[in-house]
């Protein structure tokens, strides 16, 4: 949508307000049209009023939630997003999330835990898996870290960082012939940093 889209969206919005004042999807819509626009003030304003007008309105919290996490104020973002998940339990995005504002402020268990519940919630949920990886790679947890990073790879067969990442895991176990064929893969796919880490820990320039 162009950002012309945008501003007419925005109108719509508006004279639905006019009208119903109380209309709590409308503001949510509005906001969601005001962050596509970069006006984030005006979107959080919008996410705050629908929230006012309906606490039990989910849909406000996990926008404002995203909006707070984009500004890294990620404990604001990890209170909208509990919000979310105690008025939608089966909210398989919120957990997601939340798990990724707990490894912003390096709450690495937590992150796991909500991670770990969004999948159970979504099967194939790759981000998550994705995400879980990451978080066991920061506590040295490399072989779940691998056991993650394969489920993204099944998933997605052409994700170069989960065969990056998965190399490194491998070499941090000393399994350097499988982290080889994962780096190698990765810079296959296009990922950098993947022939970088090989250039100086293999001496290889592939």
């Amino acid at each position: 949508m162009e950002i012309g889209d945008y501003k007419g969206a925005v109108e719509d919005f508006s004279e639905t307000i006019r009208l119903d004042p109380i209309n709590v999807e409308a503001y949510n819509n509005r906001g969601m049209a005001y962050l596509r626009m970069g006006l984030e003030d005006k979107a959080l304003n919008d996410f705050t009023k629908g929230i006012d007008l309906n606490p039990e309105y989910w849909k406000s919290y996990f926008n404002r939630g995203i909006l707070y996490s984009e500004n890294k104020e990620h404990n604001k973002a990890i209170e909208d997003f509990s919000e979310v998940i105690r008025l939608d339990p089966a909210n398989a995005e919120a957990y997601n999330n939340r798990g990724i504002c707990y490894a912003e402020i390096e709450e690495f268990e937590k992150a796991i835990l909500d991670f770990t519940q969004a999948i159970k919630l979504k099967h194939d949920y790759n981000e998550a898996y994705f995400n879980r990886g990451v978080c066991h790679q920061k506590i040295e947890e490399h072989q779940k870290a691998i056991d993650d990073f394969s489920e993204v790879i099944r998933i997605n067969p052409s994700d170069s960082e989960a065969f990056y990442r998965r190399g490194l895991s491998y070499y941090n176990l000393k399994m350097k012939e499988k982290a080889l064929s994962d780096l190698k893969k990765a810079v296959d796919l296009g990922y950098d940093l993947a022939r970088e880490f090989l250039r100086k820990n293999y001496k290889i320039d592939y």
